[in-house]
């Protein structure tokens, strides 16, 4: 069997389990082993192949760990991510650590006051720190 075949199915088994896992490394792997089926179909050494998928996929692990660095740096509750922001809340009852449990999205959350302290009323959410809610007067 050619060196080129070889390689497609190996790119395209690595293609299928990014597919299923759903991971930006693995098409890095991916465009690696693309690599590698272009220079042995140009008839490069099975050392070159190697090299190349090698150092295409190194390049692409480290693009990839930046890319999900920068994404995660922006986070969940970025302004073009808080998806929550100025939803309306309402206090029925203050906790006596200053906090309060409010209803939202159809379970029970955990609110504080973004300044100052929480009183019974209505609510908007400012941002949400994990399973907590930050909210601020309506």
């Amino acid at each position: 069997m050619e060196a080129y075949l070889v390689w497609t199915i190996i790119a395209i088994v690595i293609l299928l389990l990014e597919l299923t896992l759903n991971t930006i490394y693995l098409l890095a792997v991916f465009i690696g082993a693309v690599t590698a089926v272009c220079i042995a179909f140009m008839g490069g050494s099975f050392n070159t192949q190697l090299t190349a998928a090698a150092i295409v996929t190194i390049i692409g692990v480290i693009i990839a760990f930046f890319m999900r660095k920068h994404s995660r740096a922006k986070g969940q509750n970025s302004e073009e991510g808080n998806l929550d922001r100025d939803n309306l809340v309402e206090v029925k009852e203050i906790d006596s650590d200053g906090s309060a449990r409010v209803s939202y999205r159809g379970t029970y959350w955990k609110a504080f006051a973004k300044d100052g302290t929480l009183e019974t009323g209505m609510y908007r959410i400012d941002h949400v720190e994990g399973t907590r809610l930050i909210i601020k007067k309506k």
